[in-house]
């Protein structure tokens, strides 16, 4: 690329080049170091490596900062990971084991049970929204509507300040508790 391409043609020598490296990679093990687009700021969850992503861009200012108070910190970035964590558990956890091999390890039990709640959640849904898109999936519904991140992420955010021991922290011009900064971070 010369500094006097166009967008487009940046765009395209980009596209190229990633088009032409996704390739050449297909013939190879997989690289484990590999960085995600800092831009990408959903974390992944690799189940067959029992590895979870979190990308550089979900770690920057605005979302994530070591400056940041906790609350901020957990509302905004733990929430994400948390969200992450319990969509993909359900979709494709239940199918692979701890060490990634594939296996149907929930009992029958957990699976009637999971089932129960995301056909529940699913209708409630569908009664709250009116009529919904086919193309719309129950996963993307359960996403939408179950806030069950929010609470392991408020669950982790207590233990670590228990950990370390509760301080009050705040941001200029708010006088919010630390519970009320979390929410406020999880809802930006």
């Amino acid at each position: 690329m010369k500094s006097s391409d166009t967008y487009s043609d940046m765009l395209t020598a980009v596209n190229t080049f990633n088009r032409k490296n996704t390739l050449n990679m297909l013939s190879k093990p997989p690289d484990k170091s590999l960085l995600v687009d800092p831009l990408f700021t959903l974390g992944a969850i690799l189940i067959t490596q029992n590895t979870a992503i979190i990308p550089i861009g979900l770690l920057q200012p605005m979302l994530y900062s070591r400056q940041f108070p906790k609350a901020y910190n957990f509302g905004s970035v733990g929430g994400q990971i948390a969200a992450g964590y319990l969509l993909l558990l359900g979709q494709k956890g239940s199918f692979y084991d701890k060490i990634g091999n594939r296996a149907r390890w929930w009992s029958a039990s957990t699976i009637k049970n999971y089932e129960t709640k995301r056909q529940c959640i699913s209708q409630w849904y569908k009664s709250w929204a009116g009529n919904i898109d086919k193309s719309e999936s129950v996963k993307d519904l359960i996403w939408k509507v179950d806030s069950s991140h929010d609470i392991y992420a408020f669950r982790a955010y207590k233990s670590s300040m228990s950990k370390v021991g509760q301080r009050r922290s705040t941001l200029p011009g708010l006088n919010l508790t630390d519970e009320q900064l979390f929410f406020v971070a999880g809802a930006q």
